[in-house]
């Protein structure tokens, strides 16, 4: 987590009982779904974010409520720290109407009661006992109405279900003013134009029928999705489930996993876990470790729960968790690209629909992959696309290794942890990676002053393991020719043992100084023996190294005792992942 967000949760969090009077306004959208959306994208960044209807169609942003001293201290700090529009201040929050966001899962969650031992009966006789309950709401069939008799129906609206009418109305064009549920001048004219656009008589009261036919074509987005409440007793857990895309799959606890019924990437996992603070870190540590989520994912973590998000190749991905009452519950989703409103309608489904019910997961319903590393909670563990070793060349973490293969990465680590970028692709078959941030590397390779000779001893610094060793692993070898196996007088030819993450590995003279870049023999499909390698000279390639930065090496007729020169091979090599997103 950035600095300056954990400082302003440690600034939000002691709130005064009293004179909670006072807002920091941040930001106002014209929109209810803009105005949703940002503040959802706020709170993945602050604590205590709300939104509020404020008339004439805009909706604020806010961080509170606080005292008048704590808003004021809020505001200094946020713009201290960049974290807020310049424009933002202090308001009393007068003009504040309908709160429009945060709804669903919060830390003011709903309990439900586990179900009663009748209802686990009938659901035993109905369902595999493994399989969650679906619980298929009954489609109400409307009838037409005459004026007062639409009058008298929507009088019997709840006050939620008339706001949801006019954001229906708004979401199609139709209304433009507060969220509020008064059915004013403004929401009878654009129900008069809806219907008018239906084919309906303008009358400006919606019949129970033109009601749903409008909730309707706002669901149409979803219709597809077969969305249908799904309980699962033992995971405590209500949420609805567009059960026409995915499937129950299986408990591997603490996830409960539903998968694409096509074999898409549509996937919704629900979490549910028994735990403290320590138990909902961890748990946010160990899902950032999964094939199924991003590398590079926007991920916050606080004492109460946390959000993960992001694209993957082909999708979109959300996951939230929170603790409450010593229970971790929420869900994930994984989602295709290629539609926008149908990802941003099922996710806002998903989390006004979740609820929580008692009771956890069971630990003993983790998946049984004991000793398989590769998994974790039924899910493949992140991997690089491939590894490769490469050389230090220069004090600011410049790295020299082997071109080939590295077009299929999209982006690349170094060292485990350090992001890197690809400054040249393919200079003779050479790539160069230079570290996002300038590092100190332990050290950097010196290009030998003299060119390699036939029978010469060498040694290959390198992770053939893909830094299952803590250390390079130095290999001898002979060079066998002067030339490559293609009569390339740029490459040399050796004979030691070597494997694929080899490839790009540093070769040394009996004097630890850098002669050549391992790379691959290129065989043309020919099998060639085990101990039959190529490497590209780099004397020759380089011009003694000027083009790529490489120092010269000091010439010298003292070869470095074994334990010397371990450690002098070992120090400028470099581990290399390439990550496909």
């Amino acid at each position: 987590m950035p600095r300056f967000i954990a400082l302003l949760i440690l600034v939000f969090t002691p709130l005064m009982a009293a004179a909670q009077d006072r807002w920091v306004q941040i930001e106002a959208q014209p929109s209810l779904l803009e105005a949703e959306a940002r503040a959802r994208d706020y709170a993945r960044r602050l604590n205590d974010v709300q939104a509020f209807s404020i008339g004439s169609g805009w909706y604020a942003i806010t961080l509170g409520p606080y005292s008048d001293d704590e808003a004021t201290s809020a505001l200094r700090t946020l713009l201290n720290n960049g974290a807020v529009p310049d424009d933002s201040f202090v308001s009393t929050g007068a003009n504040y109407r309908q709160k429009i966001w945060p709804t669903g899962l919060s830390n003011d969650v709903t309990i439900l009661p586990p179900a009663t031992t009748e209802q686990s009966t009938e659901v035993a006789q109905t369902a595999p006992e493994t399989t969650p309950v679906v619980e298929e709401a009954p489609r109400v069939e409307p009838s037409d109405e005459t004026p007062r008799q639409a009058r008298a129906s929507e009088a019997a609206l709840s006050r939620e279900d008339r706001q949801m009418l006019q954001a229906m109305l708004q979401w199609a064009g139709y209304y433009n003013s507060t969220i509020d549920g008064a059915f004013g001048r403004g929401t009878r004219a654009s129900m008069a134009e809806w219907q008018s656009d239906n084919g309906f008589e303008p009358t400006g009261i919606l019949t129970t029928l033109q009601r749903q036919v409008l909730a309707d074509q706002y669901n149409a987005v979803l219709s597809d999705l077969g969305l249908e409440t799904v309980t699962d007793d033992k995971a405590g857990i209500s949420i609805d489930l567009p059960l026409a895309a995915i499937a129950f799959d299986t408990y591997a606890a603490p996830l409960v996993h539903y998968t694409s019924t096509t074999g898409g990437k549509e996937h919704v996992f629900l979490i549910s876990q028994a735990g403290d603070r320590d138990d909902l870190a961890a748990l946010f540590e160990v899902l950032q470790t999964l094939s199924i989520l991003p590398r590079n994912a926007q991920a916050d973590l606080t004492n109460t729960g946390f959000e993960i998000s992001g694209p993957i190749t082909g999708a979109q991905t959300y996951v939230t968790a929170r603790l409450t009452n010593g229970e971790i519950k929420g869900y994930g989703i994984v989602w295709p690209d290629g539609n926008t409103e149908q990802a941003t309608r099922l996710l806002s489904r998903l989390n006004d629909s979740f609820k929580i019910r008692s009771g956890t997961l069971p630990a003993d319903m983790a998946q049984d992959v004991t000793g398989d590393f590769d998994y974790a909670f039924g899910l493949e563990i992140r991997r690089p696309l491939m590894m490769r070793s490469g050389v230090y060349v220069a004090n600011n973490g410049t790295i020299v290794t082997a071109a080939e293969g590295l077009d299929m990465c999209t982006s690349f680590v170094i060292e485990g942890d350090i992001d890197a970028d690809l400054v040249e692709p393919n200079a003779n078959g050479l790539a160069i990676l230079q570290p996002a941030a300038d590092i100190a590397p332990p050290a950097t390779a010196r290009l030998s002053p003299t060119g390699a000779a036939i029978g010469q001893e060498v040694y290959l610094a390198s992770y053939p393991y893909g830094g299952r060793l803590s250390a390079p692993t130095i290999t001898g070898g002979v060079v066998e020719d002067l030339r490559g196996l293609d009569n390339d007088a740029a490459k040399l030819r050796l004979t030691m043992p070597a494997q694929s993450n080899d490839i790009g590995g540093p070769v040394f003279d009996q004097f630890g100084n850098l002669q050549a870049i391992l790379v691959s023999p290129n065989a043309s499909g020919r099998i060639l023996p085990n101990d039959a390698q190529v490497a590209l000279n780099l004397i020759r390639l380089a011009e003694n190294g000027a083009s790529l930065g490489i120092q010269a090496g000091t010439n010298t007729n003292d070869a470095l005792t074994e334990e010397a020169l371990v450690a002098a091979l070992s120090a400028p090599v470099a581990l290399i992942e390439c990550w496909e997103n």
